[in-house]
């Protein structure tokens, strides 16, 4: 991390707002400035990218590392959550263009500690989505580097939080490599067969097993018309040939978009 990144994480460090908390939750906490824009809140205009733009993808691991800034120790819950400055790092150009740096975006994702409610009858909204996240998160911050014309909200870069990771996602490949080789991370290449992929195969699932269950429905219908009398048998003929067929159909569909799916969901590497 140079210094302008450096400078933009102290910079960010200074507006925090520390408050004391007591009641259920106690501890003295600090609340995330403006200045660090939330991407699960879509602050600073976060846009990420049409799911259907291909891009390069990395599962980071956020304690990897990671410095800590503050770690808030709780009287009462034996958890301990923080601030901390994660662990990646990125190349010296735009993420989006390629073109020389001319400013950081200090953004935070989080890494949900504990479950619970809060409730602070007291407090303005805004505030009660600090104070959760104080109590809830491990809250890291990452500097994004842009040129002039590039921010959060050009649709270049992608964030996704779970309970354990981090997936982030760049549209531009070059910038992918470069990532990946600084961090000594593997990443994808998520092209248009994969989300093609990834987009159709619930879709088809819920086809196919729609069309094996009345398949295999019909199918017991018309076996159970035809033993039950012989004179029924010539009408249940035409519905037995086309349950089974929807039957057999459901199960091609299935196996189809099954094999599809494996071949292409994790997409080309870098």
């Amino acid at each position: 991390m140079n210094q302008q990144a450096s400078r933009a994480i102290v910079e960010a460090l200074k507006k925090v707002t520390p408050i004391k908390l007591e009641g259920q939750y106690r501890a003295q906490v600090s609340l995330t400035p403006h200045v660090v824009k939330k991407i699960s809140n879509y602050e600073g205009g976060y846009k990420p990218p049409s799911f259907l733009t291909p891009r390069c993808e990395f599962k980071c691991k956020p304690a990897k590392n990671s410095e800590a800034f503050e770690n808030i120790k709780w009287t009462n819950i034996p958890v301990t959550t923080g601030i901390y400055r994660g662990g990646l790092n990125f190349p010296e150009f735009c993420c989006i263009c390629m073109r020389p740096v001319e400013k950081y975006e200090v953004i935070q994702l989080g890494i949900t500690k504990r479950g619970g409610t809060l409730q602070l009858p007291f407090t303005d909204r805004e505030q009660a989505e600090l104070i959760s996240d104080a109590i809830f998160l491990d809250r890291f911050w990452y500097t994004i580097p842009f040129c002039n014309e590039d921010s959060l909200g050009s649709e270049g870069i992608s964030f996704k939080e779970t309970d354990t990771h981090f997936i982030i996602g760049f549209i531009n490949r070059e910038y992918g490599k470069l990532f990946g080789e600084l961090n000594k991370m593997e990443g994808m290449w998520i092209n248009k067969s994969t989300i093609l992929a990834r987009t159709l195969f619930k879709f088809r699932l819920v086809i196919s097993i729609f069309a094996i269950l009345m398949g295999a429905l019909f199918t017991l219908v018309s076996f159970a018309e035809t033993t039950t009398t012989a004179q029924q048998s010539d009408v249940s003929g035409p519905s037995l040939f086309w349950s089974l067929v929807l039957l057999l159909s459901g199960i091609g569909v299935f196996g189809w978009s099954l094999f599809f799916w494996i071949k292409h969901r994790k997409g080309e590497n870098l």
